[in-house]
Parts: C-alpha cells; structure tokens; sequence
C-alpha cells in the first residue's frame, strides 16, 4: 500500500517534507485521463466530434466527485462547519460510488439539455459509448482505494484459501479494526506502570510484528516516537491521533532495551479492491467483445448497469468499511431491475446500431 507516491521539494511551513503526491489522487487523475481519452476514440468511430466526449467527461467527473463526495460527510453526520471544511479534503479518501453514479447522471443531463439535445444527438448513444470508459474508471480507481487502505473487506481467517492485504498503521482499516474491538492498534494492550512512569506491555498479539521484534509482556514502554510517555493515556494520545498518511514505522523505547521500530499493521483483510478491479475488467473485456453483435443502441448501457449492480450487490458481502450498506444494497437492486427494464424496452423499440453516423431523435 502506498498512501503517499513521492513528494514534490517545495518546502513550506504547512509541508516541512514537501509537498505529498498522494496515491488515491493519482489514479484518480489516471483513470480520468485513460477513460477520456478511451471515450474520445469511440466517440470518432461513432461520428461524433471527441470534443463533445471530452467536455461531457469533465462534467461528468466534477459532478459524479461531488456527488460522491456530498454522499460520503453526509453518512458521517457532520455539523454544516465540519461538513464545509472537510469536503475539500478529497485527498484522503472518503467517497462513496453510488453518489458518484447520481452526481455523474446529473452532469450527464444538465450536459445533454445544453449540448447534446440541440444537436439532436441520442443520450443513450453518447451513454454506450462511455460505458466501457466507466468500468475501466472504476477498475483503475479501486487500484487507488487499495493504496489508500480504504474500501477494505473483511477478515481473512487464517484456515481461509484467501489472499490476505495487511494494511500498515496509517490505514482507515487499522482504526476501524481498533474501534471494532477486533484487534489492538499496535499488536500490544499496555496499561499503568504500578511502579513508576511508563506503560506496561500485556498481552502481545501472535504472529504481530510487535511479537517478532521481542516485545513481551512486562515491557515499560517510556517513550514513543521521541514523546515521553509518562502513563497510558500518553501512549494512547500518541497512537489515537490522526497517524501520518503514509509512515508506517513506530518508534518504541522500552525500559532496559535498545529502541525499537515496529511497523504494526492490520488483521489480514479481503482486498475487496482488488477482486472490484478484476471484475470491472473482465465486464470491460465484455463489453467491447459483445459491441460488434450489439442491435440496439443502448445495450452496451443496459448490460453495464446489471453486470455492475450484480458485481457491487456480491462484493459488498466481502467488505467490511463503514458505509451505508442497506442503501448500496437498494441501490444495487434498483440498478439491476432497471437494466433489465432497459434492455427489454431496447428490444421491443430501441433505435438500431448504425455504425455509420450517430443516431439522431
């Protein structure tokens, strides 16, 4: 996992390290690019002018972006303040794709009434030919929820046949995992030293880095991280607070020892990224293969929207982020019933493929 690709040398005093390129942010920008791009190409093979793709893309991005955004601070239940100053915050993950999905869908319009509609182009084409754009943004921008540690399935039992991600100290999964009661923060519980300053080591999690370095129950941990610690609550503060994106290593003194650098990390997780990345391509891979045996315009949409409903409703039973699953789930059935609508009504009076001219209403 790479939270943080490189950092640029502009020194500041708000970026004494420089300034962090971070890695959800550049798929982002990638897959942004690629699809446009991919979009633009189909658009030409259609007989529509790339330009019109490429404006309807920004569109489409910005507001499919906010809408994501808006989706996401609104299940945190933020005041309208904490609201305001954390939307900008995109940097840090925080996005939930439905939202995206809406907010896209209405740059989508508000584009067609403006531009597309006066030139008597027909959405539902415009729609086909960005649709395997769409399931490549997707594929590249799980790419990005994987560096990032967010988006993240469940527990790998151990007996399990299952490839296990194990996202290090600054993930959103570790928190989640601590505040869940289901593992320690840094594979260790301490408590007050009886006998002086300091914490206590107990129970040492096994198989932890923590375990493998040598730390063991009894060990007084006096400093962390250059902080002295004088009791548990210090320790505490010092691994509570928002851990730098990006560093993975903690720096541990132990009463009698050398100092330590441990790198904890989480409990081994389903990347539920991943198996999302694998999806969206192989429906990408199909959607460009049915493409020459399409009749209708607007099929390409409507198998989009059902394979991707189908994939979403599965793989939201390996995930376990914080989200609002009962919405994502609804949504996923919505989307499905509604591709089948679609493609049904495509067959009894949708318009035919030309593959000459783009189609007009």
């Amino acid at each position: 996992m790479m939270q943080i690709l490189f950092r640029i040398p502009v020194y500041t005093s708000f970026t004494p390290e420089g300034i962090p390129v971070y890695g959800f942010g550049m798929m982002l920008f990638i897959a942004f690019i690629v699809c446009t791009w991919l979009a633009g190409k189909r658009a030409v093979a259609k007989g529509i002018d790339a330009q019109i793709v490429h404006d309807l893309s920004v569109w489409i991005f910005v507001a499919g972006l906010l809408g994501a955004r808006t989706l996401f601070l609104y299940e945190q239940k933020l005041t309208f303040t904490e609201f305001l100053m954390n939307f900008p915050r995109i940097w840090d993950g925080g996005i939930i794709l439905y939202g995206s999905v809406l907010g896209g869908t209405l740059g989508f319009f508000a584009y067609w009434f403006m531009v597309l509609r006066p030139k008597r182009i027909e959405p539902l084409l415009v729609i086909d030919i960005l649709a395997p754009s769409v399931a490549l943004g997707i594929a590249i921008g799980r790419i990005g929820c994987l560096m990032n540690g967010c988006c993240f399935g469940q527990i790998v039992e151990p007996s399990q046949p299952a490839i296990a991600i194990h996202f290090p100290l600054s993930a959103p999964a570790r928190y989640d995992l601590v505040r869940a009661g289901l593992q320690t923060a840094t594979g260790f519980t301490f408590s007050e030293n009886q006998k002086g300053q300091g914490a206590v080591v107990g129970k040492v999690e096994p198989d932890s880095p923590a375990k493998k370095l040598g730390i063991s129950e009894g060990d007084i941990i006096i400093e962390a991280e250059g902080q002295m610690v004088k009791n548990p609550f210090d320790l505490g503060m010092i691994l509570n607070n928002d851990w730098p994106r990006g560093k993975k290593t903690l720096q541990l003194k132990i009463q009698g020892k050398q100092e330590l650098v441990l790198q904890p990390h989480g409990l081994g997780l389903h990347p539920a990224q991943l198996y999302e990345t694998i999806s969206m391509a192989l429906l990408l891979f199909f959607l460009l293969s049915f493409e020459p045996f399409q009749t209708r315009v607007g099929q390409l949409t409507a198998i989009l929207m059902m394979f991707y409903a189908m994939h979403r409703f599965l793989n939201e039973l390996l995930r376990s982020d914080p989200r609002p699953v009962s919405l994502e789930s609804n949504v996923s059935l919505f989307l499905f019933l509604a591709g089948a609508l679609l493609l049904a009504y495509l067959q009894w009076k949708g318009t035919r493929v030309s593959n000459t001219s783009p189609v007009v209403v």
